[in-house]
Parts: C-alpha cells; sequence; structure tokens
C-alpha cells in the first residue's frame, strides 16, 4: 500500500523513463534532492524487473550485502566439500560466488553512502552485470566514474496537480489529524516532507529549491555585472571619471542587491 502511495504523480516517469530502460536491461542512475522518492522508484524498478535481480543499500555494510545477494540470487555456498548456510559463509566466498554469476542485475540504493570498499566492487560487478543506482547529491570524485556511461534520470518534485492526491492519500493511510491542504502547502511537492508532516516527524529545512516555485536570476545578474564593468571599462577609455565612478557605485549596490536576493530565496 505505501509503495502504491509514494510512486501517486510518477506516471509520466515510470512508463517514459523507467519501465522502457528496465524492460531492455539498460541501467540507469535516479538523483534528485532528499525525499524526493528516488527509493521509491528504484524499488519499482526492481519489482518490475525480468530476471535475476538483487536490491541492496549502501548503507549496509558489505557481509549485509552480499548475503542479501546470495540469498535473493538463490545461490548454493560450498565451503571445505560442503554446503554452508549463505549467512555464515565467508565474505571471500560469498565474493567469488557472486562475482561468477551471470545475467544478473543488482539495484543499489543510497549510492551517495558507499565506502571506498563498495565502489571498489561496485566497479567489478558493474564490468559483469546491469547496475541501476539511486543517490542524493553531492557526489564523492571516487564515485563518479561508477557512474560514467549510465542514463541519469533526475528524480524531482512531485508536480503541483498532483500534490493534493498525494498528500491526501498519505493522510488517509495515517488517519492523521493535519490537513492534507497544510500538507501540500509546506511540502513544496516533496515526498518525504509529506510523510514527515504526516506522520508527525520533524520536517528538514533546506534550501533546496523546487521547479517551477521559483525563478532563476543567474543570467538576469550576469548580464547586469557585465553592463557595469562595461561601462568602467568605457569610461577608463573615453578618459571619463564620471563614468567610472558611476560603475564602481553600481557594482556595490550589485553586490548588495544579490546578498539580499539570494537571503529572500533561502527562505
Amino acid at each position: 500500500m505505501w509503495q502504491e502511495i509514494g510512486l501517486i504523480g510518477r506516471d509520466d516517469l515510470l512508463t517514459k523513463e523507467i519501465y522502457p530502460r528496465v524492460s531492455k536491461k539498460l541501467p540507469f542512475f535516479l538523483t534528485g534532492y532528499a525525499g524526493t522518492g528516488k527509493t521509491a522508484v528504484l524499488q519499482w524498478a526492481y519489482e518490475n524487473y525480468n530476471g535475476k535481480k538483487a536490491y541492496i543499500s549502501s548503507t549496509w555494510t558489505m557481509k549485509e550485502i552480499l548475503v542479501s545477494i546470495a540469498k535473493q540470487w538463490d545461490v548454493k555456498i560450498i565451503e571445505d566439500e560442503r554446503e554452508v548456510s549463505i549467512s555464515k559463509a565467508s565474505i571471500a566466498r560469498l565474493e567469488e560466488v557472486i562475482t561468477n554469476q551471470t545475467n544478473v542485475a543488482i539495484f543499489i540504493d543510497h549510492i551517495n553512502k558507499a565506502t571506498p570498499t563498495k565502489i571498489r566492487r561496485y566497479q567489478i560487478w558493474k564490468e559483469r552485470f546491469t547496475l541501476y543506482f539511486a543517490g542524493t547529491p553531492p557526489y564523492r570524485e571516487e564515485i563518479r566514474p561508477l557512474l560514467w556511461g549510465v542514463k541519469e534520470i533526475q528524480i524531482n518534485p512531485i508536480e503541483k496537480k498532483d500534490r493534493e492526491k498525494l498528500a491526501l492519500a498519505m493522510c488517509n493511510n495515517y488517519e492523521a489529524t493535519i490537513s492534507h491542504l497544510d500538507v501540500v502547502q509546506a511540502s513544496r511537492g516533496i515526498p518525504g516532507r509529506m510523510a514527515a508532516m504526516v506522520i508527525g516527524n520533524e520536517v528538514e529545512d533546506t534550501s533546496e529549491r523546487v521547479e517551477g516555485e521559483e525563478h532563476d536570476i543567474s543570467w538576469t545578474l550576469l548580464v547586469l555585472v557585465a553592463v557595469i564593468v562595461s561601462v568602467r571599462y568605457i569610461g577608463m577609455g573615453l578618459g571619463r571619471f564620471d563614468l567610472y565612478v558611476l560603475g564602481g557605485l553600481f557594482m556595490a549596490l550589485g553586490v548588495i542587491v544579490r546578498f539580499f536576493l539570494f537571503r529572500v530565496q533561502k527562505k
């Protein structure tokens, strides 16, 4: 039930981006702000993948990852000429058996949490298996080579037309007393924030911008700075001290305006 709720508003993404790649066994990398629903989408992809597969999280220990993969693939572990339970097998033997598998896929969540040791193993697996990733930026430099050549899919906040439906479904599921309209207003389309409000957890206050709810003023500022600098240089070239001073004053004013604009945007 919760998995279905988490996918409300994702129909276009699933049908146009995710399923075509899963059906063709083509890798992808889900990225986006915390709480946008990357895990729900990755789990959906895992469930709709047709073939031998495993779902893991980089937050687990290496032993937990290997044991989980071996169990999901239902492999047999032989040590000292006898079969042993997967949970009791050594890391070396687990890794050997897993690496020798063919035509398999691994869905890896929280790739941004991967340690250097896990990244090295993922690199080896990438050469043998189909890997699907999900993570939250920023990504450390050692992770980036692992993602080279993998289709990046941005998971954005839920579009405005679907936010009320998602908030209402969450409130009904948890029998919450909070108004679903308040959830819509405060969450800015981020499912993780909606869920936190509905179950009464603290909502993380971040400065991440929600697409469609703000205006990008970076280009305007860039053009303005270019004009001001040009005025200063023209004044110098023409020997017009007044233009030179005027350009300097506008530059100082621009710095002040920029400071207050960015403060407002972060609120």
